[in-house]
């Protein structure tokens, strides 16, 4: 599977609305490895974010 990368709010949106969609798809389909994945990259952008945040806050 390609790996996700969310670089963006516009993207992070799109992940999560992706990610609503997918949530009903059972365990062990290529769509709940698609939803583990961009769950990841929702994740990592946001902590991404929040570290910049703290770097500006210092």
């Amino acid at each position: 599977m390609t790996p996700f990368i969310v670089t963006s709010e516009d993207e992070r949106q799109a992940a999560l609305k992706r990610l609503a969609y997918l949530a009903g798809f059972p365990a062990g389909s290529p769509e709940a490895a698609e939803r583990m994945a961009l769950i990841e990259a929702v994740a990592l952008f946001e902590q991404d974010q929040a570290d910049r945040s703290d770097d500006l806050a210092c």
